[in-house]
């Protein structure tokens, strides 16, 4: 009798543990960095200045400055431009979402930011630029908003007549189950595959 109280404990708390929200924060500035909380506690982070080290490897100590590779935006806006750029992240948020639709819906999207400043060769261009880029991202946040239970916190697109060079930031909060959260991912990392071939990534 004793045993099956155990075993009935175990079930109970691997149904809770599964059932209990786990949230993801999700920033994106040239390049994505995901950090995963669970029960409060940090189980996953990636951000793109972190590399793998080789087991055996044995690490050495160099006074040679560590070279900076461009992110995924800066990769984009080399290849299509800056409108281009932004056009492709989008295209491949939408990618995503009809990918994970019915997921989604039953999870909630918070504290999304977003900060687009854009910069044209002189100020008639910004101008024009900064028409083009809010004829492009508006419609595709309308599109999220009435399919998703989204709630955004800041919408900035700014033409940058005093700046120099144009930028595009993001981020969002994610809360989900755990099941939930890990189809979500495995159909996103299949969508951003697909989405860094076809940008040769």
């Amino acid at each position: 009798m004793t045993a099956l109280y155990i075993i009935g404990g175990i079930i109970l708390l691997i149904a809770l543990l599964l059932i209990l929200p786990i949230t993801a924060r999700i920033d994106f500035k040239d390049d994505f960095f995901v950090k995963v909380k669970y029960l409060g506690i940090t189980v996953y982070k990636i951000t793109p200045d972190e590399e793998e080290q080789k087991p055996n490897e044995k690490a050495e100590k160099t006074d040679k400055p560590k070279e900076k590779q461009d992110g995924i935006f800066t990769k984009l806006s080399k290849k299509h431009g800056f409108k281009g750029a932004v056009k492709e992240i989008l295209s491949f948020a939408l990618d995503v979402l009809k990918q994970t639709k019915k997921q989604l819906l039953k999870i909630k999207l918070r504290n999304i930011k977003i900060d687009l400043i854009v910069v044209g060769s002189d100020a008639a261009q910004t101008a024009i630029d900064y028409g083009a880029i809010c004829g492009v991202v508006y419609p595709v946040l309308s599109i999220i908003e009435q399919n998703l239970n989204v709630k955004y916190k800041k919408i900035n697109i700014t033409a940058g007549f005093k700046q120099l060079d144009s930028q595009f930031n993001f981020s969002l909060d994610v809360k989900a189950t755990p099941v939930l959260l890990l189809i979500i991912a495995f159909k996103a990392v299949k969508e951003y595959k697909n989405f860094s071939v076809r940008n040769e990534l």
